[in-house]
């Protein structure tokens, strides 16, 4: 520690500062106080970064103008808002906050300066609540690397939260202007590894290893936060795509599912209610892949895939009408269908209604018979989800 701020490996003011190429995915693991959907008083979010270069992005959204407190809790630990016990251990860490979402969101303005804080900045605030580590013996050894960014009234919108290791800073915080976007990149002075350390008052240097795990609130005074999953800047309330990015909410079908996310693109087929949980324990034959219909587990749904297990080419044809005419007249609940008699039924269900296979299903099946299935979206099949009788094996 150096005028009781904690040093980085590699951190002294000489050293070069190499750009590297910004990471946005999230690598971590994402808690959220509140339910989904839910405005919130508090999001909390934890994980662990793959690397010392790596980047923490997460976006949330704001209905209405307010303050902001910014706590991070991984390096001494303690009781983050979601009332989850934090333990020590973790890696000093820088946070910031930008305006917008992906590459080009824009620093925000804290009092004329950039909305950062960090052990190793001027701007650095004080840790807050979370606690302390002892990096070496006698006086000076109580060390803390947490940080709490407090911003006043900020305006409605998306933002999204940087978190990064303390020697890898973002170019909007230092050096500044004309950096202001987070696509700007990074000053690199990790030396590549997680490491603190710490001089105490007789001059020793002692470092530490930390882990690479992260644990950071964003906290607002009244239930104003709204949680944005796939961080492209919709609230997960009114995305129709909650865990793939798609800022344009294009629905080709308008089934309320986004093209980004839909198993049936060009051919309605909503989400199963009132939520997949629910559903599959009152159909417990079912499966689905993003809360779809989708009993093949294939990335298509039903509504748009006529062409059956077991069956050659890529087209649906005779070969698929043959298993559809042995299902015919069939309960959809039961694993009696196709020319085997062993097939789950609920893969000709393809309209989606009745009981049992029947004529319904046969209009679809006549309407995809010389198509091929889908199309369907690019990141499908998504998470897939099986009642008690069904499968995504």
């Amino acid at each position: 520690m150096i005028d009781g701020r904690v040093v980085e490996r590699g951190m002294p003011a000489s050293a070069t500062r190499a750009v590297r190429s910004i990471v946005l995915t999230v690598l971590a693991t994402l808690l959220e106080s509140g339910s989904a959907g839910a405005q919130v008083t508090s999001l909390s979010f934890t994980g662990s970064l793959a690397m010392p270069t790596s980047v923490f992005a997460q976006s949330f959204v704001l209905s209405a103008p307010s303050a902001l407190t910014i706590q991070t809790w991984g390096f001494g630990g303690g009781v983050n808002s979601a009332a989850t016990a934090i333990p020590p251990g973790g890696f000093a860490s820088t946070v910031a906050l930008f305006s917008g979402v992906g590459g080009t969101a824009s620093i925000v303005a804290s009092a004329g300066n950039p909305a950062t804080s960090a052990v190793t900045l001027t701007s650095f605030a004080p840790n807050g609540a979370a606690g302390t580590v002892t990096i070496g013996n006698g006086a000076g050894s109580v060390v803390t690397g947490d940080s709490r960014l407090v911003l006043g009234a900020l305006p409605a919108g998306a933002y999204t939260l940087v978190l990064t290791n303390a020697g890898y800073t973002p170019y909007a915080v230092n050096p500044g202007p004309p950096n202001s976007l987070i696509q700007d990149g990074f000053g690199d002075l990790t030396g590549g590894v997680f490491q603190t350390c710490n001089i105490t008052a007789d001059g020793t240097t002692t470092c530490v290893t930390p882990s690479a795990n992260f644990a950071v609130d964003v906290v607002a005074p009244s239930p104003v936060l709204l949680s944005d999953s796939d961080s492209d800047g919709v609230p997960d309330v009114s995305d129709n795509c909650p865990t793939v990015a798609n800022a344009s909410q294009t629905d080709t079908d308008g089934d309320g599912v986004g093209d980004a996310c839909d198993n049936c693109v060009s051919i309605a087929n909503a989400r199963v209610t009132p939520d997949a949980a629910s559903y599959l324990v009152s159909n417990p034959w079912a499966t689905l892949t993003g809360g779809q219909r989708d009993d093949d587990h294939d990335g298509y749904g039903n509504k748009c895939d006529a062409k059956f297990p077991g069956t050659a080419g890529a087209i649906v044809g005779a070969a698929d009408l043959g298993q559809f005419r042995a299902s015919n007249g069939k309960p959809r609940t039961g694993d009696t269908c196709g020319t085997s008699g062993t097939e789950p039924c609920a893969i000709f269900d393809l309209d989606e209604t009745g009981a049992v296979i029947n004529s319904g299903d046969l209009g679809v099946f006549r309407s995809l018979n010389g198509k091929a299935p889908g199309p369907k979206c690019a990141s499908c099949p998504l998470t897939c989800q099986a009642g008690t009788a069904g499968s995504c094996n």
